[in-house]
């Protein structure tokens, strides 16, 4: 039995973890988004959420009393956003396995009758921590090199 990964959680914990480090960079550096350790989370997350950070940036640039809100739910929209395109992923991945393990050629599938799927939420979580302390580690070492 082995066990699936699923990206609607992986892809939606990295953005969150992503999101969560760049405004703790931001604050611990106490220097712009967009020109301080922050910048290549910020540029991943400002990229990847396109339509939500347009909004986002729109409601933060002109309401002064609605911005903090703005970002926030930049944030939980992005890992919406986020967790549709993980399911999408893991539809496509599982449409793919189906259609393999159907084929019929000169070798055969070799499949269980039953497989059964076991999710590992540590693994997963595991993952998308590694992930964003690698980006948060490469972008404060890119910071420091200038």
């Amino acid at each position: 039995m082995r066990i699936a990964l699923r990206a609607k959680y992986i892809a939606s914990e990295i953005h969150a973890l992503l999101f969560i480090s760049m405004w703790v960079l931001y604050s611990v550096f106490s220097q712009p988004l967009m020109d301080g350790p922050s910048v290549l989370p910020f540029a991943i997350l400002f990229f990847a959420d396109l339509p939500i950070s347009f909004v986002a940036f729109g409601v933060m640039f002109t309401s002064i009393e609605k911005g903090m809100v703005a970002a926030a739910l930049w944030g939980v929209l992005g890992t919406l956003w986020w967790f549709a395109i993980g399911i999408a992923i893991d539809a496509r991945v599982r449409s793919w396995r189906e259609n393999r393990a159907t084929r019929t050629g000169l070798f055969p599938a070799t499949t269980t009758a039953n497989p059964v799927a076991v999710h590992s939420w540590r693994r997963e979580l595991f993952i998308a921590a590694s992930v964003v302390a690698v980006l948060t580690v490469g972008s404060i070492a890119w910071q420091w090199n200038g």
